[in-house]
């Protein structure tokens, strides 16, 4: 619990917090470098549920939102403000890593960061990356809504797959190629 903003300027700056902090508002969380890691185990969520850190605005230029994905939820940064850059004629593209090997919460449209929405003039879904993302095994998709940022993660078929298919495919064509001969 505490407030009057936080400045990431380079290293690692992790918050392993409870549930009853996730209502209070820190002020301003100003991303100039390095890495901001909010984590939140099941064991501390209690009767809410709900994972996630309130800020004011996110002022970014650059460093990583770090992300933990669990089991039975994934973390989330709550915006009561906006999201601005903070040099808007040299903006950063938002990076986001996601810790955690179950990623079946993003193969539908999964908000990661809350509240902000539309309302920033700054960025467009083209602004933010996933940075630990196997871009061989998923493609992901930004939409910005007036109530946050979301996430959808398309799982790209195993070139085995496309093999599998593509002998079904063959196998149908040789079948009635030999039935119309017949």
């Amino acid at each position: 619990m505490f407030s009057g903003g936080v400045e990431v300027l380079g290293g690692t700056l992790t918050f392993n917090g409870i549930a009853e902090g996730r209502d209070t508002s820190h002020g301003d969380l100003a991303m100039r470098g390095g890495k901001l890691s909010y984590m939140v185990s099941n064991s501390n969520l209690g009767s809410k549920g709900k994972c996630y850190m309130t800020f004011d605005n996110l002022v970014y230029s650059d460093g990583t939102l770090s992300l933990q994905v669990v089991p039975d939820s994934v973390d989330k940064i709550l915006l009561t403000g906006t999201l601005v850059a903070a040099d808007a004629s040299n903006k950063g593209v938002v990076k986001i890593e996601l810790v955690g090997d179950d990623l079946s919460y993003f193969e539908s449209d999964y908000r990661l960061l809350i509240g902000f929405g539309s309302a920033t003039s700054d960025y467009d879904e083209s602004d933010f990356l996933i940075t630990n993302l196997d871009g061989s095994k998923y493609a992901s998709d930004f939409d910005l809504r007036d109530d946050g940022l979301y996430l959808n993660l398309e799982a790209i078929p195993e070139p085995a797959a496309y093999a599998a298919i593509f002998g079904v495919f063959a196998l149908a064509l040789a079948l009635a190629s030999r039935r119309r001969r017949n």
